[in-house]
């Protein structure tokens, strides 16, 4: 058997001691990961990505896994720290190899096959000298039961000895790996959207945005600048007025993923900025500045490929101060209480 799904099978299907009741769920439908490496190692949205390039169908499992990782420089290379829990059981394990990027490519494998045993057969064994498991000697035998007949007594059928590029590491039952040692660092987000706005301008004109966020596990928290296009209004006698409207905002957002690549962002927030008013045909010719002040309600959608992102946006803005303006006593303009905004664009997460 492979050795990377050897250990994988490991985390999740160990035999219960006899005094304990069989649990009633072996393998996960979902994972939650935190991974806290050095900046030269692949972002978390990296190790998502891969995990869904391995995935070969949806998860059948139940529950939620919740995995930690903890990435360090050594003399040797990199190490990682392994912390599993799931069901109730925890699983503590270190590796060490050569790079950071064959740490990630392992977690990656561990997340895939955790979530699909089936995996196990279809992924390829990773170079020898790419990630090394260890324990304490004397080595014990790697025993892997088979999740559809677990052992209840007697010897088990070790598994053949694990190859020279498997070392096992691990502490001791007797002094386990306190908890609370690995956090997952917030990603910096930079974002590109365009779209368009109905009634920020009172007529449907374009929207385009920049903005710069810190993303953790289950939120984010971004701030947006937003610039709604010039839209030229003009009467019947050849007057008329130009509008263009610029705002800064910041958003919170709530991340609820419902796949290794997808994640749904329900946010609010608030955005405040100024409407630029020129008019045309009117002696002399008029500029106008008008405070904009307005609260956000929005849900998004994120596509993520490694470090680059897809990102749809439909957004609500209500109107907390706004403008009306008049041309010869006759109102020419009037933002609308609460205006529409649709926008897709890209974003960025910076390694």
């Amino acid at each position: 058997m492979n050795i990377l799904p050897s250990i994988a099978l490991l985390w999740m299907i160990q035999a219960p001691p006899e005094s304990a009741a069989p649990h009633p769920a072996a393998f996960p439908r979902d994972y939650v990961l935190e991974w806290q490496a050095p900046p030269s190692c692949p972002s978390v949205a990296a190790i998502h990505a891969r995990v869904a390039d391995l995935m070969q169908r949806p998860a059948a499992g139940e529950g939620t896994a919740e995995v930690s990782v903890f990435v360090e420089k050594t003399e040797q290379g990199f190490g990682a720290s392994v912390t599993t829990t799931f069901a109730g059981m925890r699983d503590d394990r270190q590796f060490r190899a050569v790079s950071c990027e064959e740490l990630a490519e392992a977690t990656a494998v561990l997340l895939a096959i955790t979530l699909d045993p089936s995996l196990s057969e279809a992924i390829p064994d990773p170079p020898d000298r790419a990630v090394r498991e260890t324990v304490p000697p004397p080595p014990a035998p790697l025993v892997i039961p088979t999740p559809t007949a677990r052992p209840t007594g007697g010897a088990e059928s070790p598994s053949p000895p694990p190859p020279e590029s498997l070392i096992d590491e691990s502490p001791p039952a007797s002094s386990p790996k306190p908890r609370g040692t690995t956090k997952r660092p917030a990603e910096i987000l930079l974002g590109i959207q365009g779209g368009m706005d109905y009634g920020g301008l009172s007529v449907a004109t374009g929207a385009i945005r920049a903005s710069l966020g810190l993303a953790w596990k289950q939120a984010r928290l971004d701030v947006q600048g937003t610039y709604l296009t010039p839209r030229l209004l003009v009467e019947a006698d050849g007057m008329g007025v130009l509008y263009q409207l610029g705002t800064a905002g910041l958003r919170g957002c709530w991340c609820k993923r419902f796949s290794p690549r997808w994640t749904l962002l329900p946010c609010g927030g608030a955005e405040a900025g100024v409407l630029r008013i020129d008019t045309r045909g009117i002696a002399p010719p008029q500029t106008h500045h008008r405070l904009f002040v307005g609260v956000v309600a929005s849900l998004g959608v994120v596509a993520r490929w490694s470090n680059f992102g897809l990102h749809g946006a439909v957004e609500f803005v209500g109107r907390v101060r706004g403008t009306r303006t008049f041309v010869d006593d006759d109102a020419t303009h009037t933002q609308f209480p609460v205006s529409f905004r649709v926008l897709v664009g890209f974003e960025v997460a910076l390694p």
